[in-house]
């Protein structure tokens, strides 16, 4: 997929905010929901190589991925990502494969869920720093 059609559809899948307008998105409703449609179609495979900020930090991600897991989720389109972490055992399925999730399939995952969606997902979710004593974002 091409970065720069990825990136527009991207912002226009987002809920409007002021800023998108500088980055391609619309106020159009209909124009974002559309373009969350076509993006729920996209397979991880498409986005995995896809750089959306070239500024070395997205490179550095994408060389890090477990290439086996990755491989495993490639056929996967966003809708089944969302659908997989939304699902009574989401939370075990994201420990199991996150380390084959690029950061831009999580970011258009995350364009597609509703912020209650967003809220339960989160409450579901925890992924501590490594070493102990480490508990940033732990219940409490």
């Amino acid at each position: 997929m091409q970065t720069a059609g990825l990136a527009r559809m991207m912002a226009r899948a987002n809920e409007f905010k002021e800023g998108d307008l500088q980055v391609g998105g619309t106020r159009d409703a209909v124009e974002r929901a559309e373009a969350r449609e076509a993006l729920s179609g996209v397979r991880l495979e498409k986005l995995g190589p896809t750089s959306l900020v070239e500024d070395g930090v997205s490179e550095a991600l994408y060389s890090a991925l477990d290439r086996e897991i990755a491989g495993g989720l490639a056929r996967l389109t966003v809708a089944d990502l969302r659908a997989a972490l939304l699902g009574p055992k989401g939370a075990a399925w994201a420990a199991r494969h996150s380390p084959g999730l690029s950061s831009e399939a999580i970011a258009a995952t995350v364009k597609l869920m509703t912020n209650d969606e967003l809220s339960t997902l989160s409450l579901s979710l925890f992924n501590p720093f490594p070493g102990e004593g480490v508990a940033v974002g732990s219940r409490g």
